[in-house]
Formats: structure tokens, C-alpha cells, sequence
């Protein structure tokens, strides 16, 4: 009887055990010996692939040469880059190119991700016209795998409504989209945003701006039947200035009808203050907010508490840009009032400085995960005891 040794074990489990190993690690597997060697070029090691393009790091680009030859068995990719370094954009914007120009495509997870400082001037233009075209051609290729996930969160360059109607138009089976950069501007507006939901009837999970949604988006994602919809993220900033706020009645249709839904919101520091109040009504089945506000938010934290007592999971807010300040006037027993009714709370970050008594009163009232809680310089940090 023969046993399994490393010199016999079949490939299909080598594979497998090579699935675990970094890239690095497998490389210097492959050498042991030509069973070794040709295990490590197996399609399923390189379906999944993350480019990492930085000078700094990397200075010869050597994720290069995957894409020149596992390119055609690509199904995961995710591409972060050093936007501030000209050949870092180029070698990104080469991947794209080569993604596009294959046939038989297979790619169904894609993440692009700045990860450096937009330099002076920087527009992200090019790099947005080659994704909307890589998006384009995916669906016309012989091998008809489309997307399922997009994930755009940290390219922030101004997206378009082009952009939307593409995904509406090209990609039916699309499942997550997220789309919500730090870029304050962008030209997409609630009609490109409603064609999406209404040409994609397997959309799970939504990342975008709350200026970019309106009650029509809400009340097509309500009458989705096919899949549930499960996760909607939404940044409020400037842009919310003039728009009409998505009225209670709206939000509860979709809490009927998708009750696993859980809405993410988060405010930034350009939000005008006295919206926040109005656009968080009640019916939001709001489980995370962050309110980077920086200005006294007593009366909203007690409208959170009161409005959200029975959702809302995690919250965080700042209200000056130095935490050792002493919390606004008001704000501790707000702040105590929304730990004691916000059953489901978990996790807590209050950048600002509070009474020891109230720390202590916050962690007797509930048992928090994840915390950061200041008291007058000394830290309580519940990520680092």
C-alpha cells in the first residue's frame, strides 16, 4: 500500500493547502520541486488578486507580471494605488486596460482604492473614463459572467451619472455597490441612482450619498421582491443643503418590507447643523451613525436617543477637534439618557472629554464591545485597555 507523502499528495489538495499561504510564501513553495512548481501556477491560486501599486514600496511594479499572465482567470481583483505618484497611476490604469481588452472575462468582484493624496490638479478623469469602459465591455464578452461587486469607496474622484447608467445598463446581477468616496462633489443625482435599483433587482447592500437617493429610490428598493435588501450606507454632507429630506412614511415602507435592513449614516463636517435633526426621523432602521459635527450636539443626541432606542448599534461623534475639551453643556446627561435607552448599543466613541462618573454610569448602564470614552486627558479606550 502506497501512503500519501508530499512527494505524491495530489494536486487538488495542494492547491487547497496553497490557498492559505501568501504569494510570497507560495512562490518559495513552487521551488521545493516541479509538482510544487506547477501547483503554484494553478488558475484557482490567482482567481483572487489584489494589485498594490506605490514607488515607494514597490518600485519595479512586480504585480505586473500577474496580470500579463493569470489576467484570463481573474475573478476577485482589488487595485489600491498611490494616486499622488504618476507611474502608480499608470501601471493601475495598464491593469484596467488589460481587464477591458480580454474576451472571455470572469471577473465578478471588483475594489479600486486611493490610497495615497490627490496631487494639485488631480481630477481622476482618465482613471474614471477606463473603469466606466472596463464596466462597459463587461457584459459584451463572449463568456457572459458580470459583476456582482463593485466596491468604489476610497477612489475619490467625482463620479458621474454615467457611471450609474452603465451599471444599470451592463451588470443586471449586480449585488453590491459602493460608491460613497470623500469626494464633497459629484455630478450623480437621484434619477441615475433609480434607474440602477430598478435595472438591478439583486442589489443587497447600497453605499452612496443621501443627496443622490430620494423617496423614488426607496419605494423601488421596497418593492424589490427577488432578494432582500440588507445594508444601505449613506454620507450627508453640504449637498443635503437644498434637497428634500426622504419623509418617515418612506423610510417605514422600506422597513416592511425589507425588515433585515439596516441603514449606516454618517455626517460630515460640512453638514449644515440644523438639518441633522430633521433628516434623522424616525422610521430609519438606523443600526450605526457617525456624526463628525464638530459643535454642540446635545439636543441631537437626545432626539437619537429617543428616535433610534430601539436600532441603533454603534455610534460615534466629535464635537470640537480636540477631544480633551470638556463635553458641551448638556451633553453628559443626554448622553446617559441615549446609553439607557438604546437597548441593542454595543459600541460607544465620544470624542470628548467626560466626568469619570459618567464613564463609569455608561459602562454600568450597558455592556459596550468597542469603546472610546476621555476622561480630562486620561484615555478609556475600549479597542486598547
Amino acid at each position: 500500500m502506497e501512503y500519501l507523502n508530499w512527494t505524491n499528495i495530489p494536486q487538488h489538495i495542494l492547491v487547497e493547502i496553497f490557498s492559505y499561504l501568501h504569494v510570497n510564501d507560495r512562490l518559495n513553495a513552487s521551488l521545493v520541486c516541479k509538482a510544487w512548481s506547477d501547483c503554484f501556477h494553478h488558475p484557482k491560486l490567482w482567481s483572487r488578486f489584489i494589485f498594490k501599486f506605490d514607488s515607494d514600496v514597490d518600485n519595479e511594479g512586480k504585480a505586473m507580471t500577474c496580470v500579463e499572465r493569470y489576467c484570463d482567470v481573474l475573478k476577485d481583483v482589488k487595485i489600491y494605488i498611490n494616486q499622488s505618484q504618476k507611474v502608480s497611476r499608470e501601471r493601475a490604469c495598464y491593469v484596467i486596460d488589460e481587464l477591458t481588452s480580454l474576451q472571455k472575462k470572469k471577473l465578478q468582484k471588483f475594489a479600486f482604492h486611493f490610497t495615497g493624496s490627490n496631487p494639485l490638479c488631480f481630477n481622476g478623469n482618465e482613471i474614471l473614463d477606463k473603469l466606466k469602459n472596463m464596466f462597459r465591455h463587461q457584459a459584451e464578452s463572449e463568456l457572459l459572467l458580470h459583476l456582482t461587486s463593485v466596491d468604489l469607496n476610497h477612489c475619490n474622484i467625482a463620479f458621474d451619472n454615467e457611471l450609474f447608467l452603465i451599471f444599470a445598463k451592463h451588470h443586471n446581477v449586480l449585488r453590491v455597490l459602493r460608491v460613497q468616496n470623500s469626494c464633497l462633489v459629484d455630478n450623480v443625482t437621484p434619477n441615475s441612482i433609480h434607474e440602477l435599483v430598478k435595472k438591478c433587482p439583486c442589489l443587497e447592500e447600497l453605499h452612496t450619498f443621501y443627496h443622490c437617493i430620494n423617496s423614488d429610490v426607496l419605494e423601488t428598493l421596497a418593492e424589490k421582491k427577488s432578494v432582500p435588501f440588507r445594508e444601505l450606507s449613506l454620507m450627508c454632507n453640504r449637498s443635503d443643503k437644498y434637497n428634500e429630506l426622504i419623509p418617515s412614511e418612506t423610510w417605514k415602507t422600506l422597513s416592511k418590507a425589507h425588515p433585515l435592513c439596516e441603514v449606516t449614516m454618517k455626517f460630515h463636517s460640512s453638514m449644515l447643523h440644523h438639518k441633522i435633526i430633521p433628516l434623522l426621523c424616525s422610521g430609519i432602521p438606523l443600526v450605526k451613525l457617525d456624526l463628525k459635527i464638530y459643535g454642540w450636539l446635545t439636543d441631537e443626541i437626545a432626539h437619537i436617543g429617543a428616535t433610534f432606542s430601539s436600532t441603533l448599534i454603534n455610534l460615534s461623534f466629535h464635537t470640537s477637534l480636540d477631544w480633551t475639551r470638556k463635553a458641551p453643556p448638556g451633553l453628559e446627561p443626554a448622553l446617559l439618557g441615549l446609553v439607557s435607552q438604546c437597548e441593542k448599543l454595543r459600541e460607544l466613541h465620544c470624542y470628548c472629554a467626560l466626568d469619570i462618573e459618567v464613564i463609569n454610569s455608561i459602562k454600568t448602564l450597558r455592556n459596550l464591545d468597542n469603546f472610546t470614552l476621555y476622561a480630562f486627558g486620561q484615555n478609556q479606550d475600549g479597542r486598547n485597555p
